[in-house]
């Protein structure tokens, strides 16, 4: 399962548990709630930019929303106006690596 598969669900699980349309998130983060169900359901691309506007909404950290268990941690790196989530595994990741990847993007 990949990251934005991962994301997916964990919003879907926050809007079960919080019994929260998609079409009130859609609402909350104002965004068209047909894209946001399209996205939630797969058949969209995530689009990561939601990624804040979502933790936002929710009260919760965005590395809440892409956590999985298996996962030692998770890495953020902010650099001026960008910001590098990075899931930690058994590579190493360097401070340097980090910065590397912000002047790319």
């Amino acid at each position: 399962m990949n990251s934005k598969q991962i994301l997916c669900e964990h919003v879907n699980r926050l809007l079960r548990e919080r019994n929260i349309t998609k079409s009130e998130l859609a609402e909350g983060i104002d965004m068209d709630k047909s894209n946001l169900g399209k996205m939630l359901n797969g058949q969209h691309p995530f689009d990561l930019n939601l990624l804040d506007p979502i933790a936002e909404f929710f009260g919760v950290d965005c590395e809440e929303l892409i956590r999985t268990e298996k996962e030692d941690g998770i890495i953020r790196y902010t650099d001026k106006d960008t910001t590098i989530i990075a899931i930690r595994t058994n590579k190493y990741i360097t401070d340097n690596i980090l910065q590397q990847i912000a002047k790319i993007l």
